[in-house]
């Protein structure tokens, strides 16, 4: 086991609590365990890859069928986890999408603004910090909506939903974003275009559901 996986289980332990739900993975936090595990499976256990906004972690574990093994997870870096942002534009109530191209998949998407929290900053600052960035626009007030989960399979921690509203005066885009355009959007036409399959990135459609169902769209 990697020393750096340690100091995070001292550091972070909220990410390496267990539960007694039915189901539930139990991770193993003793040394001598974890050692056990590692010969027994023939790997190695900790912190497989790490920068400023993840953490790839290889946990050993006790699955519910009682077999102890290993489990890939990833981790936010940073303790504010990520923002993403329903932008609304008054008065016309228009929503701002960007097409932001995606390294990951190699394609060009609709979506929300969306960024990783820096630490140092409230959320109001990383909220205000990302919207800048990626529109160029100030925000006149913003409303929280609620977390959303992303991949729960794979990925640890939570996105904070905002929606903000858009009046100032429009700034430059930061050029270190991959931002290929925006596109203002009435409120009217989001439900069309998703079942035209013109939105379909995941948190832009959990925080147009999250919207409908609070009433704010």
């Amino acid at each position: 086991m990697k020393k750096e996986y340690q100091q995070l289980m001292k550091k972070r332990p909220e990410y390496f609590q267990n539960s007694e739900e039915p189901g539930s993975i139990f991770i193993y936090t003793d040394l001598d365990k974890i050692a056990e595990v590692e010969q027994k499976c023939h790997t190695s256990v900790g912190i497989m890859y790490q920068d400023q906004y993840i953490y790839l972690l290889k946990d050993a574990v006790r699955h519910p069928n009682g077999k102890d093994g290993t489990y890939i997870r990833i981790l936010y870096a940073t303790e504010g986890v990520g923002v993403v942002m329903l932008p609304i534009l008054l008065p016309t109530m228009e929503i701002l999408l960007l097409s932001h191209y995606r390294h990951a998949s190699r394609k060009t998407y609709l979506e929300l603004p969306r960024g990783f929290a820096e630490e140092g900053l409230t959320e109001e600052e990383n909220v205000r910090k990302e919207v800048l960035e990626e529109t160029g626009y100030q925000i006149t007030r913003m409303e929280y909506l609620g977390n959303l989960a992303g991949d729960t399979g794979m990925t640890g921690g939570e996105i904070k939903a905002y929606a903000v509203y858009l009046g100032g005066q429009m700034g430059t885009q930061d050029e270190k974003e991959s931002v290929c355009g925006i596109r203002m959007v009435h409120v009217s036409e989001i439900q069309g275009m998703i079942r035209r399959g013109e939105i379909t990135e995941g948190y832009t459609l959990s925080v147009f559901a999250l919207a409908q169902a609070i009433g704010i769209i």
